[in-house]
């Protein structure tokens, strides 16, 4: 006589298993995230490039509107030639709203700056009222037009920093 016997016994995952599958898991976790994170910061320097663009572009309008001239915003009391500019704001905002948040780059964490309503980017204060050369922004003067920088990031927030150039390009210095 055959006996059928039925293995009445469960299979289910042992202590040691479970503890692998979560152990992986949480490895790729960890990895995603480091990717994550480095996504998110390449996208806070582009939206901060792209905030120094935009304001180049309202440097530009300013200077149709004012005689083909660059705007005098003074700097603070012993800030250097690219120095800290509380003015940019109050200059720039009629270009690009009063409420715009194209002055702030997204890695500025400097909460007292952002209360008292300044910029994230300073403005290249030697260009202070000069006239706009019309040449530099023509095909034939390229290199010394992207040599000139009107805003650029206050500190180094990504490791370097963005600026926007006389001919409206906007890129990346050290």
């Amino acid at each position: 006589m055959i006996n059928f016997r039925m293995n009445t016994k469960k299979q289910g995952f042992t202590l040691i298993e479970l503890l692998v599958v979560i152990a992986i898991i949480a490895t790729l976790v960890a990895l995603a995230s480091g990717g994550l994170s480095a996504a998110k910061r390449k996208a806070r320097s582009t939206k901060c490039l792209s905030n120094l663009r935009q304001l180049g572009i309202s440097v530009r309008m300013y200077a149709d509107d004012n005689k083909e001239r660059f705007p005098r915003i003074e700097r603070e009391s012993g800030a250097t030639n690219l120095g800290s500019i509380s003015g940019l704001r109050k200059v720039l905002e009629s270009y690009v709203g009063t409420k715009s948040e194209v002055f702030l780059c997204p890695e500025d964490e400097d909460d007292a700056r952002l209360q008292r309503g300044e910029s994230s980017y300073e403005w290249n204060s030697s260009l202070n009222g000069r006239l706009i050369d019309r040449k530099s922004y023509g095909t034939d003067a390229k290199e010394n037009a992207n040599s000139t920088v009107l805003l650029s990031d206050r500190e180094s927030w990504h490791g370097f920093k963005n600026a926007v150039f006389s001919d409206g390009s906007a890129n990346k210095i050290k």
